[in-house]
This record gives structure tokens, sequence and C-alpha cells, in this order.
């Protein structure tokens, strides 16, 4: 049941740290850039039980957050609103990170408490940190999964953990797949821990993953409504394709030499109709878009743009 609020750039990983902020720079204010345009998004409300709790994340990039060591990195803030029995909505901040985005995972099995993932991906061990939010408490704390890793000599190991949910005794689960070297662990394997005293198991090979809580009300994901439009909507008539490069999705304006990018990066905010015609590298769409700009048209400069509607589609694949 994983939620994206704020989506991160795929890197190549390494086996070692060693350069990778100077390696980065670039990536990273572009994906600044994008966070700061797409200053809001909000996850599926989700219901723990029937008749319960509900609760929603909203995750906001503040912009530049510059550190000594990270000096173009992007600070994003995430706060959690639970909808309590009753009607009365709360609001908690969760705190930030840099260079994350935030997905709101499931339920415990009890409903009882939220797990909440941050992604990190500039590391080797690329984990993510933990939150987990008791809604009878209303507390929450932290649990950062590659310290957990490496207490067990996950060191130098090029893999990418991400949280899958809760096992049915409450306990966090995680799914580890391992580029190298081969003696970490097999490929593929899922891990789980008790929140409570966090020390990694590897779960049996036959583990399936299930979902505690259900949806109740489908993701928002605005164009026009979006507080970062800067300008008018307008409609074009162009070309739809996923290129190299970020944001993948792009607008070719039929007749001149202008390319629009579709924000989110990897998680573009355009309607279903368009969504369903696209079918990876190997598809174009001709028709006629409404677009809203999150960047002001600047020459030279590929507009920042999301999706409102479609119309008169065609799809053609190569």
């Amino acid at each position: 049941m994983r939620f994206a609020c704020v989506a991160g750039l795929l890197v190549l990983l390494t086996s070692t740290a060693f350069g990778v902020d100077a390696l980065l720079a670039p990536v990273r204010n572009l994906e600044c850039a994008a966070k700061r345009a797409v200053r809001f998004t909000q996850g599926a409300t989700t219901q723990g039980k029937v008749g319960g709790p509900t609760a929603f994340v909203k995750a906001v990039a503040k912009g530049s957050y510059p550190t000594e060591a990270r000096p173009n990195t992007c600070d994003v803030t995430m706060t959690l609103h639970v909808r309590y029995e009753g009607g009365n909505e709360l609001e908690f901040p969760l705190g930030h990170n840099t260079d994350a985005d935030f997905d709101l995972v499931d339920w415990s099995p009890r409903a009882d408490e939220i797990l909440i993932s941050s992604r990190r991906w500039v590391d080797p061990v690329n984990a993510p940190k933990i939150t987990l939010f008791n809604v009878k408490s209303k507390t929450h704390r932290f649990i950062d999964v590659a310290a957990l890793f490496a207490s067990e000599g996950w060191i130098h190991c090029a893999a990418i953990i991400e949280t899958t949910g809760f096992t049915p005794d409450g306990h966090i689960a995680v799914y580890a797949s391992v580029k190298r070297p081969p003696d970490c662990t097999p490929a593929k394997s899922y891990w789980a821990f008790d929140p409570k005293n966090p020390k990694v198991q590897q779960l049996s090979p036959d583990y399936r993953q299930r979902e505690y809580g259900r949806v109740i009300a489908p993701e928002q994901r605005p164009c026009k409504g979006d507080p970062g439009i800067v300008d008018s909507c307008y409609t074009v008539h162009g070309r739809v394709q996923y290129g190299n490069g970020s944001p993948g999705l792009r607008i070719w304006r039929i007749g001149t030499d202008r390319m629009l990018g579709v924000l989110d990066s990897e998680n573009e905010i355009i309607p279903a109709n368009l969504a369903n015609q696209l079918d990876g590298f190997g598809t174009a769409v001709f028709g006629d878009f409404e677009v809203c700009p999150f960047t002001k048209s600047k020459a030279s400069e590929m507009q920042m743009v999301c999706v409102e509607s479609a119309q008169h589609l065609v799809a053609k694949h190569y």
C-alpha cells in the first residue's frame, strides 16, 4: 500500500561513498528545483479498520537546505494527518529529511500504529528511515534501517532496501535486493525486526507480504489546483513521450523547438486517459494537452508543467 509523497531520482549505487556529493551535485540541483516547484502532494487516505481512524500524509519541499557537506540538498518536511473517530483531525509534524521521499506504507495488524518510510537514495546501502506513529498515544519514533543492517556488517554492500509493511506479529518487514558483494545475503530476501528491540532477522524464503490497512479515498494529485502553479494554464498541441534525463516525460510543442517537462519525475501529474496510453519508451502520444506551469517560460529553458487534461489522443508505438 505504498503512497509516494515526494519522489526521488534513481541513481547508480557505488560500493563506497567516496565522491558521491560531487558526483550527484547536478542531480541534486535538478531534483531540488522539481521539489520546490511541486510544493504539495498528498497520499491516499487509508483506514486501519472499518470505522477506525484514517490517515494521510503531506510533504512540502522548502527548497535549498544547505550544509557544509551537501550544499545543494533539499529540505523536505512532512506532516501526518490523522482523522480520529468522531471527526476530530489532528496534524503531527514529523520533521524533515534531505534528498528523500516519504511513503505511507501501512497500518499495523492491530490498527494502532502507522508505518511511514523515508527514502535516502545517496548511500551505498540504500535503506530508508522509518517513522512509527502510535495513533493512541499520539507519539512517534524513528528507526534508521541502514544502521540496523550496518550492525550486521552491511557496510560496503551495494543494496536497495524497501519498507514493505508489518508481519502478522507486528514486526516491521523490509525487502533487500543486493547487487554486490554476494556474501551480504541472497540476492533478494525479506528481513524483519521488532521495533521495541530492533535487530534484523532474515525471514523464510516463502514469506509473502500482506496489507492490513485499506484505501478509502484515492490519492489526490491536483494539477490546476496545486499551489506551486506560477501562471495561467494553457493548451498545446503536442507529442508526449518518455526520454532520458529528468523529468523523463516531456511534451514537444509541435511546430516549435520548445519542450515541456512533466513533473513529478517518475510520478507524473497527468490525467488517467493519458497515463493509459503511455507504454514506456516505445510509445508517443499525440493530442491536445491543457498544461499548468510550475516554472515561468524562459528562452532556452525547459518549462516544468503538469497536465490537467488531454484530448484527441493518438498513440504510436515504435
